[in-house]
């Protein structure tokens, strides 16, 4: 692009003027040029800069607000700038959400948005500069259709900052111009002088025709040695120049207001031109050919009126091809920035790709949108920064959650991630930090709990991605699968049930293919067979399951089957892996596909190896069952069970038939009562209503004749209830009738052996716990009963006077007979026979009186006479002689006993004639007692007598000698001392022998009377250790007393029993040697009511077979003991009696060596008067 430019001048120039000024000017100028052009593109690509970012944070601010609420949150975190911000304007210009913008920004861009008309005037999206401000606006039309407008708003600052600063480029291209000047002065200097005007023509001179000289002209002025190297360095230059212009992207113009023209061509023109088309200095109109010329023209108006940048879209419409009606439309996007007064650059970016794009993103929105609406599930995109955070839902979230996506947008408390099951919010977690870390897709299937309480189960599938700076968004869909899951779950569990009965039934299971390989095996299969899956799989089981000589059968079956002409049923004999012949009923069916071809075969067999011997075992068994029920001799037969509740027979066996004397025929078919006695009906009826009723087994007994003239037969009927499931009741009996005749008289002679056995029984106890008479009486009671006899007695035999006498006697009931005693029996034949009959042991029966012979003619006439009818006699016999008789007689009706009643009376003989000699010998032993009793009585009452008579003259003996022991009648010398002693001691062992001979003889004639008194315990035992102590120490034997505390009392004879404990205490201290111990010890025992006494000792001891003739009188077990140990053998005895007469015990523990333990139990109730202080215990050692 060249400049014309010309110089006049009215007086001649020199040569280096003519060359160098026009040079430097040009230098100069492309320097300006160069300088003007790189501070416009920096102006414009803070003008893109803030274009692009700005329009991007508009439509990000859309983009939050499709579906959501406009809250000043939507608005934060928004690239705008540092210091930059964005709101939203309604209709009426007044800020409706912003972000704590800057007062001075907002009021700049709502005084800027009322200078272009309002908000209503605002109808696309533009980008303008606003003194020191670029502004972004952009109409905003909400879901509920409030309108308003998007406003973001910057510094011009914060984009400049963004950008370097060109200081070096100015700085290089001012020294370049500089130094260029200094050259070009060099450069001409020699040629100065030549600088002289033309003697033939003046420059100046306005009457030259001559055009001016171009300065382009100086290049080829080439008789100058220096022009090649500065017209080389202009061409570079300008070559520069032009590629830099040539680089540019943009269209670059300069318009002059005033004038409307193009001052400078635009770059590129060819976008909209051919080449040749001429542009410089045309208008507007004419370069945009009146397509919205005024709207530029006002855009440039407005540009220099306002000395502000403008920035504007437009479209041209420009033909595909020269002479095309076919044109194509160009968006650019302009930017109007004044140079001067009336110059302004105007910088236009073909944004049609960007609007295409644009389009593009709005129809696939558009699409994108009526997907969203139109899916059953959820479409969303959230953060996952500091937890989970919706910032955008489609609105089917409410349908599937009960939550609005307003409710969840934006809300980090009631988030989607508080609605997951607990259960699975780990897994859903840990699913989507792995995704975060990798950025990649993730498919997740969980539950959720919906607003009404109920778990909803959703598969989402997401993909995480990496937003602007270090934010991580997911995007994807959710969908509500708890249908799809209850069907898996279904299917779940009918495939688990399926396999389970597959695995589980007793059926073989096996598939084929189609040439018959085995494909699948069950465990059934497994176990009939024998092969592991393993080990048949795949290979032909025909050859394995099947013997040879079956094979070919089984193959024609197999070809039937894939024929479809049969083979879905049969019978096989198969074999087992070790060889075992089996039979097994096989099932089979072809597998057809949706193109009904046959791909496979299923089978299913079961082992009816044991069925098939079960039904031959039952063909025997009902072979065998037939010829029992036709052989047998038990009666069998079945009882039809009507609706109306009547029954007939409609089965019988020839058993049957011969009971009952009639055919089958003739009983089958009909009710009980037309086939058997009416009694024996009625009876059988009762039955088989109760067997219906209970519907359980009965079983009785009956009677039944089948004729008059017949004898009675017992039967042992059964009968069972059979129920029928089809109509759910009993239908029918089955019943067994056995012949029990021979039971029930074996049963009877039983009963009757039992009840003479009892009979007997009672006789026999009633001669052992009665007396005598009693006994005898109970014996005829029953005799007379059990033989249904009227009377019963039993006679005796005087065998001096020779005669027989009644005893004992039983009538019946009713009978008042009063028969006499038998008279002693006469001379003569009659007695002659009778006594013969009766002494020589024999049985007399007589069933009829008026049948005795002759020679008893005197009997009967003394058995008519008290009208007895039948008479039976037993000779009761003892030691072989006849003691007496038992009888039996009748007197209403003549009678024949039996054998078992004649075996009975005998018996009955046996033991009366027991209990006559036992009777007998208790009789002589009451009289020896007694005798011996009186002898008893008569010795105690001498021995009493004797005791009074000797202690008399005794008393005084001792008397005396205490009197010469005391020297009344002067001293006595020590031999004189020891003979008194010694009458003395002789004298007190007699006295003391004297005492128990009359104790022992007042106990055993019962003249000795206790005198009870309650009586202190410890007292007792004290009183007692006190008089064996002197005797004790003397042996220097340890004498103690272990007495519980608050004892209390006890009721005795106290000078008695103070007698008892001293007499076992003396013989305990007499019989221990010195140092020994001897001590007594109470216990009692409050549950019985007893207080023991023990007297221990560790003396000598006792052998254990001397024990029981230890309390007898006068007995000492050693006679050598009586030299070491005088004394009566009194004590023991008189000790004993003493506690027997108190109603106590006394008993003795000893073994020989190791000593003894006497211990005496009386009674004792605890006394309610108990000692109030606790004695000390009594222990003292000689």
């Amino acid at each position: 692009m060249s400049v014309p430019l010309c110089f006049r001048r009215s007086r001649p120039i020199s040569l280096s003027w003519a060359i160098g000024v026009p040079l430097v000017l040009q230098l100069l100028g492309t320097f300006g040029l160069v300088g003007y052009w790189a501070w416009t593109f920096r102006q414009n690509a803070v003008t893109t800069l803030a274009a692009q970012l700005m329009g991007a944070t508009s439509l990000a601010v859309e983009e939050r607000l499709e579906g959501a609420s406009l809250t000043p949150a939507v608005l934060e975190g928004l690239p705008v700038s540092p210091s930059g911000a964005v709101f939203v304007l309604d209709p009426k210009g007044s800020a409706i959400a912003t972000p704590k913008t800057p007062r001075p920004l907002l009021e700049s861009a709502t005084r800027f948005i009322q200078q272009l008309g309002g908000v209503s005037a605002i109808e696309q999206s533009q980008h303008y500069r606003y003194q020191s401000y670029f502004l972004q606006v952009r109409p905003y039309q909400d879901p509920w259709g409030a309108q308003g407008v998007i406003v973001a708003i910057a510094p011009r600052s914060d984009f400049e900052q963004s950008l370097p600063t060109p200081t070096p480029l100015f700085l290089g291209l001012g020294i370049g111009a500089l130094l260029t000047l200094a050259m070009a002065r060099w450069l001409v200097s020699p040629w100065r002088r030549l600088g002289r005007p033309s003697p033939t023509q003046s420059l100046d001179d306005p009457n030259d025709a001559r055009p001016p000289i171009p300065v382009g002209s100086a290049s080829r002025i080439e008789e100058l040695p220096e022009s090649p190297l500065l017209e080389t360095k202009l061409r570079t230059s300008e070559a520069e120049i032009r590629r830099f212009f040539e680089g540019m992207t943009d269209l670059v113009l300069f318009v002059n207001a005033a004038t409307r023209n193009i001052t400078v061509a635009p770059t590129h023109p060819e976008r909209l031109y051919e080449q040749e088309t001429e542009i410089l200095n045309q208008t507007i109109e004419q370069f945009y050919l009146e397509e919205g010329s005024e709207q530029f023209w006002s855009q440039v108006k407005l540009a220099v009126d306002t000395q502000q940048v403008i920035d504007f879209e437009y479209s041209l419409s420009v033909p595909i091809a020269p002479d095309s009606p076919e044109s194509q439309t160009y968006w650019f996007a302009a930017s109007l920035s004044p140079t001067s007064a009336h110059t302004v650059a105007w910088v236009a970016r073909d944004i049609s790709a960007r609007k295409s794009a644009i389009a593009a993103l709005q129809e696939s929105e558009a699409r994108f949108r009526s997907l969203v609406d139109n899916i059953p599930g959820i479409v969303y995109r959230c953060t996952f920064e500091k937890g989970q955070m919706m910032e955008y839902l489609s609105e089917t979230v409410e349908t599937i959650t009960g939550y609005t996506a307003q409710e969840l947008i934006g809300n980090r408390i009631q988030s989607w991630v508080a609605l997951i099951h607990p259960d699975d919010l780990d897994s859903v977690l840990q699913t989507i930090q792995s995704a975060i870390a990798a950025l990649a897709p993730f498919v997740l299937e969980y539950r959720i709990q919906h607003r009404d309480g109920s778990l909803h189960w959703l598969y989402e599938k997401g993909q995480a991605t990496a937003a602007r700076g270090s934010r991580v968004q997911l995007e994807g869909a959710i969908f509500d699968i708890s249908d799809r899951k209850q069907a898996e779950e279904g299917l779940r569990a009918s495939q688990q049930r399926l396999s389970f009965l597959v695995e589980q039934t007793p059926l073989a299971i096996v598939e084929w293919n189609t040439q018959w390989d085995v494909v699948a095996w069950n465990q059934a299969a497994q176990k009939i067979f024998g092969y592991e899956k393993s080990e048949i799989l795949g290979r032909q089981g025909i050859e394995l399951i099947v013997p040879q000589p079956e094979r070919d059968r089984v193959k024609q079956v197999l070809q039937e089957l894939s024929l479809q002409q049969g083979g879905r049923h049969n019978v096989n004999t198969n074999m087992t892996q070790d060889g075992q012949i089996i039979i097994c009923e096989w099932y089979n069916t072809a597998l057809i596909d949706e193109h009904q071809q046959t791909i496979g075969y299923a089978s299913m067999a079961v082992d009816i190896t044991q069925r098939r011997q079960a039904e031959l075992a039952l063909q025997h068994s009902e072979q065998f069952l037939r010829s029992i029920y036709e052989g047998v001799e038990t009666a069998i037969f079945i009882v039809e069970v009507l609706e109306g509740g009547e029954f007939r027979l409609g089965a019988v066996n020839p058993a049957y038939e011969r009971r009952s004397g009639s055919l089958s025929s003739q009983l089958c078919g009909k009710t009980l009562f037309e086939v058997l006695p009416t009694a024996i009906a009625t009876a059988t009826l009762q039955h088989c209503q109760t067997c219906v009723a209970t519907a359980a087994q009965l079983t009785y007994e009956e009677c039944f004749r089948s004729d008059t003239d017949a004898p009675e037969t017992w039967w042992l009927t059964t009968l069972n209830p059979i129920r029928s499931l089809a109509q759910d009741r009993i239908d029918r009996l089955i019943g067994t009738s056995i012949d029990i005749s021979d039971r029930k008289q074996a049963e009877q002679v039983l009963q009757q052996r039992a009840a003479t056995e009892t009979m007997l029984l009672t006789i026999a106890r009633a001669f052992l716990d009665e007396d005598f008479d009693r006994a005898v009486a109970t014996a005829l009671a029953t005799l007379g009963e059990f033989t249904n006899s009227d009377r019963a007695y039993l006679m005796s035999y005087d065998r001096q006077r020779d005669a027989t006498l009644t005893t004992h006697e039983w009538q019946g009931t009713g009978l008042d007979l009063a028969i006499a005693p038998h008279p002693p029996i006469p001379n003569g034949l009659s007695s002659t026979w009778y006594k013969q009959e009766l002494l020589g042991g024999h049985l007399v029966q007589i069933p009829c009186i008026s049948d005795l012979p002759v020679e008893a003619s005197a009997w009967k006439t003394e058995m008519l006479a008290h009208s007895i009818q039948s008479v039976m006699n037993v000779p009761i016999t003892y030691q072989n002689q006849v003691v007496g008789l038992l009888g039996l007689d009748t007197v209403r009706h003549p009678k024949i006993w039996s054998d078992d009643d004649i075996h009975l009376l005998k018996l009955v003989g046996e033991i009366i004639a027991i209990g006559i000699a036992r009777h007998k010998a208790e009789e002589a032993q009451k009289y020896a007692v007694a005798e011996a009793f009186a002898a008893n009585r008569a010795k105690s009452e001498f021995l009493a007598n004797m005791s009074h008579e000797l202690r008399t003259p005794l008393t005084a003996i001792l008397g005396l000698s205490e009197v010469l022991r005391d020297e009344v009648f002067g001293p006595l010398t020590a031999k004189q001392h020891q003979k008194l002693a010694t009458i003395e001691q002789s004298g007190q062992h007699l006295l003391e022998l004297i005492n128990d001979i009359l104790d022992l003889a007042k106990i055993e004639s019962g003249k000795l009377e206790l005198q009870l008194v309650p009586t202190n315990i410890e007292g007792l035992c004290e009183a007692s250790l006190a008089f064996v102590r002197q005797q004790a120490h003397q042996k220097q034997i340890a004498l103690s007393a272990k007495i519980p505390p608050r004892l209390g009392k006890i009721t005795v004879d106290e000078r008695r029993v103070r007698q008892v404990l001293i007499n076992l205490l003396s013989n305990a201290v007499k019989f221990t040697p010195e140092q020994g111990e001897v001590w007594i010890e109470v216990l009692p025992d409050e549950e019985n009511e007893v207080l023991h006494f023990s007297i221990v000792d560790t003396g000598i001891g006792i052998a254990s077979e001397d024990i029981s003739r230890l309390f007898q009188p006068f007995v000492q077990l050693d006679s050598s003991l009586a030299k070491s140990y005088p004394g009566t053998g009194l004590g023991l005895a008189l000790v004993r009696q003493v506690v027997e007469l108190h109603r106590g015990s006394v008993r003795l523990e000893s073994q020989v060596g190791e000593g003894s333990r006497f211990t005496v139990s009386l009674p004792w109730h605890k006394s309610v008067e108990t000692v109030t202080t606790l004695p000390q215990p009594l222990e003292e050692r000689a």
